[in-house]
């Protein structure tokens, strides 16, 4: 990748992407790993695009009028409002930072968290797309993947290593913070006010995973609709005991009581709420 190859891309997604980024960004879909992102991190954090001249861009469409204030500000918000602020995070809380348990969890990783060999369908996919192209989006990489971490107890430090092997956008200052900050909960709050995890129901909500999982959300808290049901206070007690009202983001608790959709309901929703072709993560023309 060359920089003007990177200018190239990022032309590509404002002109061919952008105005459905906003609507889509959380949809998680079976073979199409990149939907309406940018994917221009790798090139950001190397160096080839300024945040600026991204931010730019998107505020020109905005302004001519081609891409939607929601679209824009959302992507807008994921450079200046969260990368930029996690870099600040690393210079302001290294090297200590690295060292940060807050939850005391000591379990190791699963040896399929690197071959994706689980009965878990959502777990399978983004494993398998992380192999494969070394991308996820946020979603796959936080309410995925980091609920898995996070509720399963894994050792942090581990968890960096893994986040920091598997994709092509890694660095230091990036995952650190994202990872024991925000994925893990690992600092005690620094800058997350509760722990970042959510029940079945919002992944099968979110994407098309649940319909060809063996697992069933819909059975909330029966097995085989267990995976992502429990609480993070049953893992991590009493560490979270005096935060247990607040215990867990907006998004969507372990399941509360709220109707999860069926299979059937999930699958026509998906669909009409992703109308978009296979996109590669390949250079545009």
């Amino acid at each position: 990748m060359t920089r003007r190859e990177s200018l190239v891309w990022l032309e590509h997604f404002i002109t061919h992407k952008l105005g459905n980024f906003g609507p889509y960004e959380d949809a998680m879909i079976d073979a199409e790993p990149v939907l309406f992102h940018s994917v221009l991190s790798p090139m950001l954090n190397l160096g080839l695009l300024s945040p600026m001249e991204c931010v730019n861009a998107a505020l020109k469409a905005y302004h001519e009028k081609k891409a939607p204030l929601a679209s824009v500000e959302g992507f807008i918000r994921q450079i200046i409002g969260w990368r930029e602020f996690i870099h600040g995070i690393y210079w302001l809380k290294m090297p200590g930072y690295l060292d940060s348990n807050a939850l005391q969890a000591e379990r190791p990783l699963p040896s399929w968290i690197y071959s994706g060999e689980t009965d878990l369908n959502c777990l399978r996919q983004c494993i398998t797309q992380a192999r494969e192209t070394g991308y996820n989006h946020h979603i796959q990489r936080l309410m995925v993947l980091g609920n898995f971490f996070i509720l399963s107890g894994c050792q942090p430090r581990a968890v960096v290593d893994w986040y920091l092997e598997m994709y092509v956008d890694a660095y230091d200052w990036v995952m650190q913070p994202n990872v024991l900050g925000m994925v893990l909960y690992a600092d005690g709050g620094l800058f997350a006010t509760k722990p970042y995890i959510a029940g079945s129901g919002y992944i099968s909500r979110m994407s098309n995973y649940c319909d060809s999982c063996r697992y069933q959300p819909e059975l909330e808290n029966r097995a085989p609709g267990l995976p992502f049901q429990f609480p993070v206070l049953e893992l991590h007690q009493p560490t979270c005991r005096t935060h247990q009202k607040k215990s867990t983001h907006g998004h969507d608790a372990p399941n509360l009581g709220k109707k999860i959709p069926s299979r059937q309901e999930n699958r026509h929703r998906v669909r009409a709420k992703v109308p978009c072709p296979a996109l590669k993560i390949s250079a545009p023309n």
